[in-house]
């Protein structure tokens, strides 16, 4: 079982840092470096002022400074308690390198991770240690994901990647998203304009970001029908639209249904 030994999120020196241990530790040591630092990765000293991560294997020298203060990062100390065998597969199956630096501008993805697990590290109960492994092992395949995603995308989206990825997110969050807003207002949130708006969007998710408004207020409209007696212009003015006959056109076209075949077809 991987076992977390110790773990940060945001853990902040306010006068810098200074970590030198020449036979490294007893676990592994995953890294997210926040503020600028210098780093000895592959047996060379790096400095780094970008968000990056490293994996420090076991008993691998591990040496990072930082003489200007506030220094800030996330750390995990884990290993596996039973075997380490299938840990290192996991980690060759995800491709994650050892005592590399790693570049991944999407890094509040993973500290958001990391967050979440030193908040169930700091709990109990029947199932918490199990519940550590799998958020761990998530937190690994998020990475790889990220890491690699990064990698197979130029340089110009991956600027975007994260800010895009958020309104993406958003346009799927009804509680907290206008289903009124349109293109034009997304597209000025970023200063940009609203044909690359769309190029970019089209480019990261492969999809035109009106067919993903589309989707999600039809969604949002299925989940009206299914849990309120609203009548169906109701719900049409609740997804954000102000003409009902518009809203039924379109839902049947999603979902093969008027609104009110769909209402039916679930009570």
């Amino acid at each position: 079982m991987l076992k977390i030994r110790t773990i940060g999120h945001n853990y902040t020196h306010e006068h810098g840092i200074k970590v030198d241990r020449p036979n490294g530790t007893k676990s592994l040591l995953f890294l997210c470096f926040k503020t600028p630092v210098e780093v000895l990765s592959k047996g060379e000293l790096v400095f780094v002022n970008e968000p990056a991560f490293i994996l420090y294997d076991k008993e691998v020298p591990q040496y990072y400074k930082s003489d200007i203060g506030p220094y800030i990062n996330d750390f995990i100390h884990f290993k596996d308690e039973d075997d380490d065998s299938p840990l290192y597969a996991l980690l060759n199956k995800l491709n994650i390198p050892l005592n590399t630096l790693m570049y991944v501008q999407g890094s509040q993805e993973i500290s958001a991770y990391i967050k979440d697990i030193s908040l169930e590290f700091r709990q109990s109960g029947n199932f918490h240690e199990d519940i550590l492994e799998m958020k761990l092992k998530t937190l690994l395949y998020k990475f790889n994901d990220v890491l690699y995603t990064e990698k197979n995308l130029p340089d110009k989206l991956n600027r975007y990647r994260e800010s895009f990825t958020d309104i993406r997110n958003s346009i799927y969050n009804f509680g907290s998203f206008d289903p009124k807003k349109n293109v034009n207002e997304l597209a000025k949130s970023l200063n940009i304009s609203t044909s690359y708006f769309q190029h970019i969007y089209k480019q990261l998710f492969d999809v035109p970001v009106m067919q993903d408004i589309i989707k999600a207020r039809i969604e949002y409209a299925c989940y009206q029908l299914n849990s309120a007696s609203d009548s169906i212009a109701d719900v049409a003015a609740k997804c954000g639209y102000e003409n009902q006959e518009h809203f039924t056109r379109q839902f049947k076209e999603v979902i093969g249904k008027t609104p009110n075949q769909y209402r039916k077809s679930t009570i």
